[in-house]
């Protein structure tokens, strides 16, 4: 819940900035995939009951990395954020199905970002099970990681 946050991330009570990054931030969108696109995919397709799963990503290089979440809006509209990734930062999120026809949510990232997919059966519950990330979409029921 991000009830307590201005839209530019800082505390409503005190305005002291926030490590919470929202996402609808217009700054944090946009429009199509670079040209010079990470080098790595992961995509966590929606099966069953899962409509949601939290996405993690550390970077583990000393330099900043860049990542790319693409998905598709309520509007069934493509959506594209990007994420700046500090040297050593950890960032988690949760993705969920927007729409009807959306099939799955994509990361595009570097080599030196480790991405862990945890699928959620309901947003309410904190993700249980971890997803392989490599190259090829996860399809239910496979490549799961202990």
């Amino acid at each position: 819940n991000t009830d307590g946050l201005n839209s530019d991330s800082t505390c409503k009570s005190c305005s002291a900035p926030s490590t919470v990054l929202l996402p609808e931030l217009k700054e944090n969108q946009i429009k199509t995939l670079p040209a010079n696109l990470p080098a790595e995919k992961g995509e966590f397709k929606w099966h069953g009951d899962i409509n949601a799963c939290h996405v993690e990503m550390h970077n583990e290089s000393s330099s900043e990395q860049f990542a790319y979440i693409e998905s598709l809006n309520s509007m069934g509209e493509k959506k594209i954020q990007t994420l700046k990734l500090l040297p050593s930062e950890k960032w988690r999120m949760i993705a969920s199905k927007s729409h009807i026809n959306e099939d799955s949510v994509k990361v595009y990232f570097d080599p030196a970002v480790k991405l862990h997919f945890f699928e959620v059966l309901d947003r309410a519950h904190f993700p249980t099970t971890e997803f392989n990330t490599k190259e090829t979409a996860v399809e239910p029921g496979t490549e799961r990681t202990k």
